[in-house]
């Protein structure tokens, strides 16, 4: 067989796969509703847990050393905007909030002379 014939028939045979309905549908599942749910206790982390590992250092945008604003340890099952934005800036990092809700974050070249924005979580006043 020739490199042409087989090269007839790699392209037929990639043209019959790409027109099969074989690609997957996921099933569709209404989101669960919100929980009054709130962890009993001290959330803390030992400080030689081997997955956040060592709490001695900065390693992103947290409040503090400890990282007491992180939500690593209870996650929702669905995430969805529940804040205003700030829709003139760029953000390249993460932006964090801390227990009342209020969302904090560094523009990267910002319009004004900020470094540091902070937004209320109802209205999305500064």
């Amino acid at each position: 067989m020739t490199f042409r014939n087989r090269l007839r028939r790699w392209t037929w045979a990639a043209a019959a796969l790409g027109t099969c309905a074989c690609t997957p549908t996921p099933r569709p599942f209404a989101p669960p509703a919100k929980t009054t749910w709130k962890p009993q206790g001290c959330r803390t982390v030992p400080t030689a847990d081997p997955v956040l590992g060592s709490r001695d250092r900065w390693r992103v945008l947290h409040g503090d050393v400890t990282n007491t604003d992180e939500v690593a340890i209870a996650l929702a099952p669905v995430f969805e905007p529940d804040w205003a934005v700030e829709p003139e800036t760029f953000n390249v990092t993460g932006p964090v909030f801390d227990r009342a809700g209020n969302l904090y974050f560094s523009p990267l070249f910002p319009a004004e002379p900020v470094i540091l924005i902070s937004i209320e979580p109802e209205g999305g006043a500064r």
